[in-house]
C-alpha cells in the first residue's frame, strides 16, 4: 500500500497497542481505509475506501479486505476489555513516509511516530490540552490509561518510553518548527500542547484559561474566608456579653 495527496488517516489508538512498528503502521492505514469504506465488508467498498484517502492496493482487494477483518479485530479485543479506544487522525505522508523511511519532514522514528500520534490523541478535536509525560507515555504504547497500560502483557502494548525518551522525542518533533504542534509552558510544571493553534493563539488561550483559574481560586479563598469569619462572629460576640468577661 502507498499513498499519495494530502489526505488523513482515522485510526484507533489502540493500533499502537503492539511492539511491532510494521504491525502499527498497517493497522493505521487499514483502518484508514475502512473508516473511508464505512465498515463496509465488500471488495467494492474497500476499494472506494482506499481512493478515497489516495492508497494504492498492490495486491487483490479481496486480501486487504481479511487484513482490514483482522486489524478490526485486534482494535475490538481491546475495546471490549477497556472499553472505547481514542481517535488517531494523522496525514498520511506521515505514516507511509515513517514506514519505509523515506527522509523528508515527514519521516519519524519510531519513537517520534508514536510519541507524535500519543498527543494527538490526548488532544483530540480540542483546540489545546494540557498534556502530561505520563499520559504520553501511556498512549505512546496504546493505552488510553495507567490502568490499561499496567494490565497490558509486553506483546498486547507498544514500548515504555521513559520520561527522558519522551523529551528527547518532543524536542525533536518540536525542533525547527516543523509544525507538528505548538506548546507552551506554564510555570515549569504545566506543558499546553496544540495541533490548531498558533503559538501565538495558544499563548493567548492559555493565559486567558490560567488567568480565569486563577480568579476562581481566588473567589474560592475569598468564599472561605467569609465562612471562618461567620462562624468565628457569634462566638467572639458571645465571649464578649458573657459575665465576667473583659
Amino acid at each position: 500500500m502507498s499513498a499519495g495527496g494530502t489526505c488523513y488517516f482515522a485510526a484507533p489508538l489502540y493500533a499502537l497497542a503492539t511492539p511491532s512498528a510494521p504491525t502499527m503502521y498497517s493497522d493505521i492505514i487499514l483502518h484508514g481505509v475502512d473508516k473511508m469504506a464505512r465498515g463496509k465488508d465488500t471488495v467494492a467498498a474497500i476499494r472506494s475506501g482506499a481512493k478515497a484517502v489516495n492508497v494504492i492496493l498492490a495486491g487483490e482487494s479481496h486480501e486487504y479486505l481479511r487484513e482490514i477483518q483482522a486489524a478490526r479485530e485486534r482494535a475490538k479485543k481491546l475495546t471490549a476489555r477497556f472499553g472505547v479506544s481514542p481517535t488517531v487522525f494523522l496525514r498520511t505522508s506521515i505514516v507511509f513516509d515513517s514506514r519505509d523511511n523515506r527522509g523528508g519532514d515527514d519521516a519519524l522514528t519510531e519513537r517520534e511516530f508514536r510519541v507524535l500520534c500519543a498527543l494527538y490523541s490526548y488532544i483530540g478535536d480540542k483546540p489545546f490540552s494540557q498534556v502530561a509525560l505520563s499520559k504520553i507515555q501511556e498512549r505512546a504504547a496504546g493505552a488510553k490509561t495507567r490502568a490499561m497500560l499496567v494490565a497490558l502483557a509486553e506483546n498486547e502494548r507498544g514500548p515504555i518510553y521513559t520520561p527522558k525518551e519522551i523529551r528527547t522525542a518532543i524536542a525533536n518533533l518540536h525542533a525547527g518548527g516543523k509544525g507538528w504542534f505548538s506548546r507552551v509552558t506554564y510555570r515549569q510544571h504545566k506543558t499546553y500542547y496544540s495541533h490548531r493553534l498558533s503559538i501565538a493563539e495558544l499563548i493567548e488561550q492559555v493565559a486567558q484559561k490560567e488567568a480565569a483559574a486563577k480568579a476562581r481560586r481566588s473567589a474560592a479563598d475569598s468564599e472561605l474566608l467569609q465562612r471562618r469569619i461567620d462562624q468565628l462572629t457569634p462566638r467572639l460576640a458571645n465571649q464578649k456579653a458573657a459575665p465576667g468577661q473583659p
